[in-house]
């Protein structure tokens, strides 16, 4: 019986790594686009609203134009109520060679999602290492 625990310990803190090194290099990608991205002034243009037995929830719609030829993107994030009119002007970060792969420059966008992956992969790291002494613990009091 101790190998399953063991192995149990080895797969949650496995998941817990996993999760912490994806959270980082989402999170560098992003810091990397705002630190050398460059930016552009968005309109919204509508807010795409997705129903679920919840409710509803938005993401705003963004265009663009670099060099006169326009882009779209809709938001990662969604929101219970629409975040921006229709009309208005928003911050647009994007890599030049990849125009498509644009953001809205706030914080919830960029870095809110890399971060709580990043810590949710500490949390399984650190359930997985406690499993691993509460294991060894139990089977040595025997």
């Amino acid at each position: 019986m101790k190998w399953i625990g063991l192995l149990m310990a080895l797969i949650v803190a496995s998941i817990g790594s996993v999760l912490f090194i994806a959270g980082c290099v989402w999170g560098y990608q992003r810091a990397a686009l705002y630190l050398e991205g460059t930016s552009a002034q968005g309109q919204v243009v509508g807010n795409l609203e997705i129903g679920s037995r919840d409710g509803y929830s938005y993401r705003p719609m963004v265009e663009f134009a670099i060099a006169g030829k326009k882009h779209r993107l809709i938001d990662d994030v969604t929101w219970d109520d629409p975040p921006y009119e229709t009309g208005s002007i928003v911050k647009v970060l994007y890599d030049p060679k990849y125009p498509d792969a644009a953001v809205i420059a706030r914080f919830r966008t960029l870095l809110l999602g890399p971060l709580f992956v990043g810590l949710f992969g500490i949390l399984f790291f650190a359930g997985g290492v406690a499993l691993f002494f509460h294991s060894r613990s139990s089977e040595k009091s025997r």
